[in-house]
Protein backbone atom coordinates (compact mmCIF):
# COMPACT_ATOMS: atom_id res chain seq x y z
CA UNK A 1 0.00 0.00 0.00
CA UNK A 2 1.19 3.51 -1.24
CA UNK A 3 2.12 6.33 1.70
CA UNK A 4 -1.27 8.37 -0.30
CA UNK A 5 -3.22 5.24 0.28
CA UNK A 6 -2.22 5.29 3.82
CA UNK A 7 -2.39 9.09 4.22
CA UNK A 8 -5.87 9.21 2.21
CA UNK A 9 -7.52 6.57 4.66
CA UNK A 10 -6.37 8.41 8.11
CA UNK A 11 -6.47 12.27 7.29
CA UNK A 12 -9.07 12.47 4.83
CA UNK A 13 -12.04 11.42 6.66
CA UNK A 14 -11.04 13.28 9.44
CA UNK A 15 -10.75 16.75 7.80
CA UNK A 16 -13.87 16.43 5.01
CA UNK A 17 -16.46 14.35 7.56
CA UNK A 18 -19.25 14.83 4.83
CA UNK A 19 -18.56 12.94 1.56
CA UNK A 20 -19.08 15.73 -1.01
CA UNK A 21 -16.47 18.09 0.89
CA UNK A 22 -13.96 15.06 -0.08
CA UNK A 23 -11.61 16.42 -2.31
CA UNK A 24 -10.55 13.68 -5.19
CA UNK A 25 -7.31 12.14 -4.47
CA UNK A 26 -5.13 10.52 -7.16
CA UNK A 27 -2.49 8.10 -7.62
CA UNK A 28 0.28 11.23 -8.11
CA UNK A 29 -0.17 13.31 -5.87
CA UNK A 30 3.27 14.98 -4.62
CA UNK A 31 4.62 15.12 -0.95
CA UNK A 32 3.66 18.52 -0.46
CA UNK A 33 -0.17 18.02 -1.41
CA UNK A 34 -0.21 15.61 0.97
CA UNK A 35 0.96 18.01 3.48
CA UNK A 36 -1.20 20.15 2.50
CA UNK A 37 -3.71 18.41 3.44
CA UNK A 38 -2.65 17.40 6.86
CA UNK A 39 -2.43 21.77 7.33
CA UNK A 40 -6.28 21.37 7.06
CA UNK A 41 -6.23 19.06 10.28
CA UNK A 42 -3.41 21.17 12.09
CA UNK A 43 -3.75 24.66 10.98
CA UNK A 44 -1.19 26.07 13.63
CA UNK A 45 1.64 24.61 11.98
CA UNK A 46 3.41 26.18 9.04
CA UNK A 47 3.52 24.63 5.47
CA UNK A 48 7.78 24.92 5.39
CA UNK A 49 7.71 23.04 9.02
CA UNK A 50 5.67 20.15 7.78
CA UNK A 51 7.59 19.64 4.35
CA UNK A 52 11.01 19.92 6.51
CA UNK A 53 9.90 16.77 7.86
CA UNK A 54 12.65 16.39 9.91
CA UNK A 55 11.31 15.85 13.61
CA UNK A 56 11.30 17.62 16.28
CA UNK A 57 13.51 20.03 17.61
CA UNK A 58 16.35 18.91 20.08
CA UNK A 59 19.13 20.32 22.03
CA UNK A 60 22.46 19.91 20.65
CA UNK A 61 23.96 18.42 23.35
CA UNK A 62 25.97 15.29 24.08
CA UNK A 63 22.78 13.97 26.03
CA UNK A 64 20.72 14.52 23.55
CA UNK A 65 22.64 13.07 20.80
CA UNK A 66 23.36 9.38 22.64
CA UNK A 67 19.34 9.46 23.76
CA UNK A 68 17.97 10.38 20.36
CA UNK A 69 20.94 9.47 17.77
CA UNK A 70 23.25 6.94 19.28
CA UNK A 71 20.57 4.40 21.55
CA UNK A 72 17.52 5.99 19.20
CA UNK A 73 14.60 3.44 18.13
CA UNK A 74 15.35 3.98 14.81
CA UNK A 75 18.86 3.99 12.61
CA UNK A 76 19.94 4.41 9.18
CA UNK A 77 23.21 4.81 7.65
CA UNK A 78 21.59 7.99 5.44
CA UNK A 79 20.53 10.72 7.32
CA UNK A 80 19.55 14.57 6.90
CA UNK A 81 20.00 16.77 10.03
CA UNK A 82 19.52 20.69 10.23
CA UNK A 83 21.10 23.69 12.69
CA UNK A 84 19.93 26.17 14.27
CA UNK A 85 18.74 28.18 16.77
CA UNK A 86 15.36 28.16 19.11
CA UNK A 87 13.49 31.94 19.40
CA UNK A 88 9.93 32.27 20.93
CA UNK A 89 7.74 33.40 18.39
CA UNK A 90 4.45 35.77 18.67
CA UNK A 91 2.51 32.98 19.96
CA UNK A 92 5.01 33.18 22.78
CA UNK A 93 5.73 29.31 21.81
CA UNK A 94 8.99 28.05 20.09
CA UNK A 95 10.49 28.44 16.84
CA UNK A 96 13.16 26.65 15.51
CA UNK A 97 15.13 28.31 12.92
CA UNK A 98 17.31 26.39 10.58
CA UNK A 99 20.57 27.72 9.46
CA UNK A 100 22.18 24.45 8.33
CA UNK A 101 21.15 21.42 6.74
CA UNK A 102 22.80 18.29 5.69
CA UNK A 103 22.55 14.92 4.55
CA UNK A 104 24.73 12.21 5.92
CA UNK A 105 25.72 8.95 4.61
CA UNK A 106 27.04 7.25 8.44
CA UNK A 107 27.66 8.59 11.66
CA UNK A 108 25.29 11.12 12.45
CA UNK A 109 25.99 11.63 16.37
CA UNK A 110 29.86 11.92 15.14
CA UNK A 111 28.91 14.76 12.48
CA UNK A 112 26.26 16.57 15.07
CA UNK A 113 29.13 16.02 17.88
CA UNK A 114 31.27 18.98 15.23
CA UNK A 115 28.80 21.12 16.10
CA UNK A 116 27.98 21.03 19.58
CA UNK A 117 28.50 24.81 21.25
CA UNK A 118 27.92 26.24 17.95
CA UNK A 119 24.15 26.07 17.33
CA UNK A 120 21.79 25.21 20.08
CA UNK A 121 19.56 22.76 18.82
CA UNK A 122 19.01 20.27 15.89
CA UNK A 123 16.14 18.23 14.20
CA UNK A 124 17.01 15.10 12.15
CA UNK A 125 15.38 12.55 9.98
CA UNK A 126 16.74 8.84 9.33
CA UNK A 127 16.25 7.60 5.37
CA UNK A 128 16.33 4.75 4.04
CA UNK A 129 18.30 5.40 1.16
CA UNK A 130 21.06 7.70 0.04
CA UNK A 131 19.34 9.16 -2.85
CA UNK A 132 16.21 9.81 -0.37
CA UNK A 133 18.19 11.91 2.12
CA UNK A 134 20.10 13.79 -0.49
CA UNK A 135 16.75 14.65 -2.17
CA UNK A 136 15.68 15.91 1.05
CA UNK A 137 18.74 17.99 1.87
CA UNK A 138 18.42 19.77 -1.45
CA UNK A 139 14.51 20.58 -0.64
CA UNK A 140 15.24 21.81 2.10
CA UNK A 141 17.83 24.10 1.15
CA UNK A 142 16.10 25.60 -1.47
CA UNK A 143 12.85 25.71 1.11
CA UNK A 144 14.58 27.62 3.79
CA UNK A 145 17.79 29.06 2.42
CA UNK A 146 19.91 28.39 6.02
CA UNK A 147 22.19 30.90 6.24
CA UNK A 148 25.28 29.00 7.31
CA UNK A 149 25.18 27.33 3.89
CA UNK A 150 27.81 28.65 1.75
CA UNK A 151 27.01 26.83 -1.37
CA UNK A 152 24.26 23.80 -3.11
CA UNK A 153 24.38 20.42 -1.17
CA UNK A 154 27.14 18.33 -2.91
CA UNK A 155 25.78 14.77 -4.11
CA UNK A 156 27.26 11.79 -2.50
CA UNK A 157 30.18 10.20 -3.60
CA UNK A 158 29.96 7.75 -6.53
CA UNK A 159 26.32 8.87 -7.84
CA UNK A 160 24.84 10.91 -10.63
CA UNK A 161 22.17 12.48 -8.55
CA UNK A 162 20.68 15.76 -9.60
CA UNK A 163 18.63 18.30 -7.25
CA UNK A 164 15.57 17.28 -7.59
CA UNK A 165 13.88 20.97 -7.35
CA UNK A 166 13.12 21.67 -10.75
CA UNK A 167 14.24 25.35 -11.15
CA UNK A 168 17.58 24.63 -9.39
CA UNK A 169 20.76 25.09 -11.71
CA UNK A 170 22.03 22.40 -10.13
CA UNK A 171 19.28 20.01 -11.38
CA UNK A 172 21.01 19.38 -14.66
Amino acid sequence: ISDLVILSAILIPHAFPNAQDTPPVTVRQTNLQKRRNILKIEPHMTEKVLKSNLGKPLPLDEATIKEHIDNGPDWSSASVYVLGSIRKGADGKPRFVIRYVRHVDGDLGGELRKHIGKYKGFRFKFFRSTRNAYDRECEVFHDFNPSDNTRHPEKPKNTKFACPVPSCRAAG
